[in-house]
């Protein structure tokens, strides 16, 4: 009787063991990306966050430092291999073939200040969080790059400071400098508290704005794509998978062109 059950449990094990074995021999399904209508949106964020945003401006203030390692045929399978479920072509054609991205900055976070007194009518001190809070989200995103809020303007890699509203339809800028390998060396972001006809922005769609324009400062441009949190129009307020995706894409390749020499 002994015997027997030893072989009854042997040949469950075999059979558990070959089920499992196909399992994971199935191929893995990939996630879909969020679309506008996957993503789940409050109504204060459905009819807040519809507002138009600029390109981020350039300066190239050239560094005494070495260019960064390249090999292109890495370069390009990494880019084969990882393209798909990104943006990255939109940000190729904007930039004619160069990527621009922050040197890593895991052990030294980039200081930032937000300015928190602006003279400006219908400031609100919770604008202050709601500009914090974009940083919060890329500082999610895995990335070589960490922030550091900071209460002294003069010692910031980052200012963030206040307009009433800006002469063009945008309601937020962000202008960096670059050296000659592409290679992010300081950035500054405005945000708007009004839209160019008036219309007052709420905390809700500051955080939106916010969190757009620290993309632009980490690197990313506008998508063709409308449905994401660095289209040119945002429509909703959080990062999508794509805008994840893309920028660690970028941040896993070197600053500089991607066309072999």
């Amino acid at each position: 009787m002994r015997r027997i059950e030893l072989w009854l449990a042997l040949i469950v094990a075999l059979f558990a063991g070959f089920v499992a074995t196909l399992v994971l021999r199935q191929p893995r399904r990939a996630t879909p990306l969020p679309t506008e209508a996957s993503v789940s949106l409050t109504p204060a964020e459905s009819a807040a966050v519809r507002t138009a945003l600029g390109e981020p401006e350039v300066i190239v203030r050239p560094s005494s430092g070495p260019p960064p390692t390249r090999d292109f045929a890495e370069l390009q399978r990494v880019l084969a291999r990882d393209s798909a479920g990104t943006y990255i072509n939109d940000i190729l054609a904007a930039r004619d073939g160069h990527l621009a991205r922050w040197p890593d900055r895991t052990l030294e976070p980039l200081k930032v200040w937000v300015q928190s007194n602006p003279p400006l009518a219908g400031f609100d001190p919770t604008f202050i969080s709601a500009a914090r809070e974009g940083f919060d989200a890329w500082g999610r995103a895995e990335l070589p790059v960490r922030f550091l809020q900071v209460v002294d303007s003069a010692s910031a890699d980052v200012r963030v400071t206040w307009v009433d509203r800006f002469t063009e339809r945008i309601s937020g800028r962000t202008r960096w400098g670059r050296d000659q390998y592409w290679r992010i060396v300081q950035g500054d972001i405005e945000l708007a508290l009004h839209q160019m006809d008036g219309r007052a922005l709420d905390a809700v769609a500051l955080r939106a704005v916010s969190t757009h324009e620290v993309g632009h400062l980490i690197g990313l441009d506008h998508p063709q794509a409308d449905t994401l949190i660095m289209s040119a129009t945002v429509r909703i307020p959080r990062i999508t998978e794509m805008d994840l995706r893309t920028a660690r894409l970028i941040y896993s390749l070197p600053p500089g062109s991607v066309r072999t020499p």
